[in-house]
């Protein structure tokens, strides 16, 4: 549809952002492509060019000037937090330039609520109620994010919390999980067709006491949402690998092992602790039992199950070494793209390149959930992509 042909196109840009030079450079490449004036956003006619011919190829037009103004506010704030979201996994900025480019994004975003704040309205006291939790996310539905938070809904103490969730994904693409998730906490709101200033204004009205965002950077986050301050205290969490750079999220939760005392990350946000894992998996209902070791001799199967993006030329040479140390050991790599012969052939020729044989890779694409699951019991050990 016309919102994934504007996606494809955002990720483009943004790719060739993260490729463009220094930071300053690439800072200046996005400089080019919008300018911001006071909260309204004017694309670059090379760029407008650009949605119109993929409008066009794709059959399909926004319906009105509005629609079109609403999604290029929406290219702008996707942009920077795709661009983000490509810079925090390409894991290869200092700390302080990473910092830098998150800052960047809250002088753009939360400018437009520093100069329109929310009405201030008088806090509730705390004595005659249970504080109230507000999660926002459009992963609250069949989504990886969802596998981590269903066990943490359930396991709310009712007696002393009461549960908001804000679901900023289309109604009509709820599904089992969303009607689970629906079942597990008390409140639950569609916010999609809301504006980041109306949602914010919902939440305040809601009179949430602690606000999460289960997103960070990723698709569709409500982000902006944030910047309007409509909690006392606000959270990022789960769904993001790296901070928000908001100055109006106050905590980042992680834990000991993610980040210990002496991290080189940095954060605008203050870190927040967990003891031991910050994380609560639970695996789909009809997942597979788990399997005994496959192989019991010098014939292991190592297994990589990551976006392929992820596969970068110092992990292949890594691999390659460790194939290499155990020739008679093969390399499993599932991934949904790799189902298509192009794609299959181009990492068969990066690993050969490396020194690895076509003989000891086992590469196939992914046809459901249930085949992914199911074919981790064909695998020794999981080979885990970085940084």
């Amino acid at each position: 549809d016309y919102m994934r042909a504007l996606r494809l196109l955002l990720l483009v840009v943004a790719v060739a952002i993260v490729l463009t030079g220094t930071v300053t450079a690439q800072r200046e490449t996005v400089d080019k492509i919008v300018a911001v004036v006071g909260d309204q956003v004017i694309l670059a006619s090379e760029l407008t060019n650009q949605i119109q011919l993929i409008a066009l190829q794709s059959g399909v037009r926004p319906n009105s000037e509005e629609e079109l103004e609403e999604f290029q506010r929406d290219i702008l704030e996707q942009m920077i937090s795709d661009r983000l979201f490509l810079l925090a996994a390409k894991g290869q900025q200092a700390p302080d330039e990473m910092l830098a480019e998150q800052r960047y994004w809250d002088n753009i975003h939360g400018d437009a609520a520093r100069c329109n704040p929310l009405p201030i309205v008088q806090a509730r006291p705390l004595a005659s109620r249970r504080p109230r939790i507000g999660y926002v996310s459009p992963d609250l539905r069949k989504h990886a994010v969802s596998y981590f938070f269903e066990p943490l809904l359930t396991a709310h103490d009712r007696d002393r919390f009461e549960i908001f969730c804000y679901a900023s994904h289309h109604e009509q693409r709820s599904d089992d999980t969303t009607r689970r998730l629906q079942g597990l906490a008390e409140h639950w709101r569609f916010v999609k067709h809301l504006d980041d200033r109306e949602l914010a204004l919902l939440i305040q009205n809601d009179a949430i006491d602690i606000l999460v965002d289960l997103a960070g950077h990723t698709a569709n986050n409500r982000l902006p949402a944030f910047t309007y301050r409509p909690a006392p205290i606000q959270a990022t969490y789960l769904g993001f690998f790296a901070a928000s750079g908001l100055r109006a999220m106050d905590y980042w939760i992680t834990d000991e092992i993610l980040h210990p005392q002496d991290t080189m990350e940095k954060a605008v946000e203050t870190i927040y602790r967990l003891p031991c894992c910050s994380f609560c998996y639970r695996p789909p209902a009809d997942a597979p039992p788990v399997a005994p070791c496959p192989t019991l001799d010098e014939n292991v199967v190592f297994g990589s199950f990551s976006n392929l993006s992820k596969l970068n030329d110092t992990v292949i040479a890594s691999w390659a070494q460790i194939l290499k140390q155990l020739p008679d050991s093969k390399l499993l790599v599932m991934a949904k793209p790799l189902g298509e012969t192009a794609t299959r052939t181009q990492l068969l020729e990066r690993f050969n390149m490396a020194g690895i044989k076509t003989e000891q890779l086992l590469i196939t694409g992914m046809a459901s959930l249930t085949d992914y699951l199911a074919t981790f019991a064909k695998v020794d050990v999981i080979l885990v992509t970085f940084p």
